[in-house]
């Protein structure tokens, strides 16, 4: 098929069920985005555009088309499409030598899976990296890392998720490519329900959370043990807020401009789905008892709210 102006093999298709504002994937993906535009940097960047779905004729829904991150992906983003590729599925992919529970791992590529490059079954350089992560001091894993990985792209890494509290897509739900251009790991975001005030379950976030992630991922404890490091990292949030992405401003105008363009489709999407949100099992409860349900309309605002309340703790003292 025909999107973003290539042939594409395979897209995928995003639920906005567990998301009532129908943006968070988007929000961050545009972020992403738009921080490798004001750096200059190249980056694995999926495109994605909203789309309303209609099956055999019958209206199902709002969705969110995203690129499938696959071989074709990597040659569309500029990078050897022959390269291998992992994705995250489980908590256990978080660069230290021990699992999510403490345990020393039983393969050092636990937590990932191999979607694209042969043999399919190497894992010898993605294991060789969490063996180096895993071992290294702050200072060492730092100092050392050009070999190993992008440390400013790993350090926005941090910075995307830290800002929007993306806190399931800090150890999961990303994708690592072992780039044959220079031999280094690169990152792709993926899954970002859990972000701009709400985890994977809808549950609110306040927008003042300090998750430092240490636990989830040995690289970003490492950016804030080494005092260089943690200067560097909010060197280059000053930088990419001057040139846009953290500026406030700058959310404010994607949001109003988004808004603009799914409010029917959204509008109708909840007038059909509306209902089983507020009845979902998964979080109907919970919520109920919190009464912090909202409409579309509702979630909207909240939204707006919690990406203003988060630039101004950000301003009243930099973590």
């Amino acid at each position: 098929m025909s999107a973003w102006g290539v042939t594409r093999d395979h897209v995928l298709l995003i639920t906005t069920f567990d998301d009532n504002s129908y943006v968070r994937h988007a929000f961050t993906y545009a972020l992403w985005a738009e921080m490798a535009d004001a750096l200059g940097e190249a980056r694995l960047t999926p495109r994605h555009q909203h789309v309303v779905l209609y099956r055999d004729g019958a209206y199902v829904g709002l969705y969110l088309l995203v690129d499938r991150v696959d071989d074709e992906f990597v040659g569309h983003m500029g990078f050897d499409r022959d390269a291998d590729l992992y994705k995250a599925v489980d908590p256990d992919a978080n660069f230290y030598l021990t699992d999510q529970y403490g345990k020393p791992k039983e393969t050092l590529h636990q937590g990932y899976e191999k979607e694209e490059g042969t043999p399919e079954d190497d894992y010898r350089e993605l294991e060789a990296l969490v063996g180096w992560t895993g071992a290294a001091d702050a200072q060492g894993l730092v100092t050392g890392a050009d070999p190993w990985l992008d440390l400013g792209e790993f350090m926005d890494w941090y910075l995307l998720v830290y800002y929007t509290d993306g806190e399931d897509s800090t150890d999961k739900n990303h994708y690592l490519l072992h780039a044959r251009e220079d031999g280094r790991f690169r990152y792709v975001p993926w899954d970002f329900n859990a972000s701009w005030g709400q985890n994977w379950r809808t549950y609110r976030r306040d927008a003042d959370v300090d998750n430092q992630f240490r636990k989830n991922n040995r690289v970003f404890a490492a950016f804030r043990d080494d005092p260089d490091a943690d200067a560097a990292l909010w060197d280059r949030f000053d930088t990419a807020r001057a040139a846009g992405p953290y500026d406030p401003d700058w959310h404010r105008a994607w949001l109003d401009t988004t808004f603009d363009r799914i409010d029917a489709a959204a509008e109708k999407d909840w007038a059909v789905w509306g209902d089983a949100y507020a009845s979902y099992e998964g979080w109907a409860d919970y919520r109920a008892e919190r009464d912090d349900f909202t409409d579309y309309e509702g979630e909207k605002a909240y939204l707006y709210d919690w990406v203003d309340a988060r630039a101004a703790w950000f301003e009243a003292g930099r973590p």
